[in-house]
């Protein structure tokens, strides 16, 4: 007999829950997860590893600061998801980013970003006796234009 495929283990949805619940303890949706937390996880487990897991539909926000946009947010289990893939992808995409990639990355921030541009400005400039440039922008509407289809298909 064959044992049906295992995409995560029950302990990784555990360790995706906690570390999401230490952003979110405060949130409704949290509060509402956890009540019966061990329940939901195990449905989430299941459905999971059956390929039967369906994403929920998002709540959708205006916020104004520090700019107008649209804020999409996954609904607490989705966020769950989340961060059971960052827990399984982080270390395969870490070994192949470029040092100078700071967002969102473990021990890389905007302090160490600042400290990485004033080398490379010290650098460049040759310790500030040349000219140099420095290229600052905003590529608007960047995440909404990116074609889903092309997306995967990349992935």
């Amino acid at each position: 007999m064959v044992s049906p495929q295992v995409y995560c283990d029950i302990t990784e949805v555990y360790e995706a829950y906690f570390d999401c619940r230490s952003n979110k303890k405060r949130k409704t949706s949290a509060v509402f997860f956890e009540i019966h937390y061990e329940r939901y996880l195990r449905e989430l487990y299941e459905e999971l590893n059956s390929m039967t897991y369906e994403i929920s539909t998002s709540i959708v926000f205006p916020v104004t600061r520090p700019k107008h946009r649209e804020v999409f947010a996954a609904h607490f289990r989705d966020r769950v998801v989340h961060h059971l893939l960052m827990l399984k992808l982080e270390p395969i995409l870490e070994s192949e980013m470029i040092d100078n990639s700071f967002n969102c990355r473990k021990g890389k921030g905007t302090v160490c970003a600042v400290d990485t541009m004033s080398d490379q400005i010290r650098r460049v400039s040759n310790g500030y006796k040349e000219k140099a440039y420095i290229l600052q922008c905003d590529l608007q509407g960047f995440f909404m234009s990116i074609v889903p289809g092309k997306l995967l298909e990349l992935l």
